[in-house]
């Protein structure tokens, strides 16, 4: 599997996200999901995966 580094967040239009009820978004919002997202995983430095 070769790694390819994207600078765009694009979702997919069939994406979970977007089908998930108010109450599911709520919940999701108040987990350490939404926080890890937000604020640890565009910390990661990605460059040593890159060929």
């Amino acid at each position: 599997m070769s790694f390819v580094r994207n600078d765009n967040i694009q979702l997919s239009l069939f994406d979970k996200g977007f089908s998930l009820s108010t109450r599911e978004l709520e919940f999701l919002k108040k987990s350490y999901a939404f926080y890890f997202s937000e604020y640890i995983f565009p910390k990661i430095d990605e460059s040593p995966f890159s060929v």
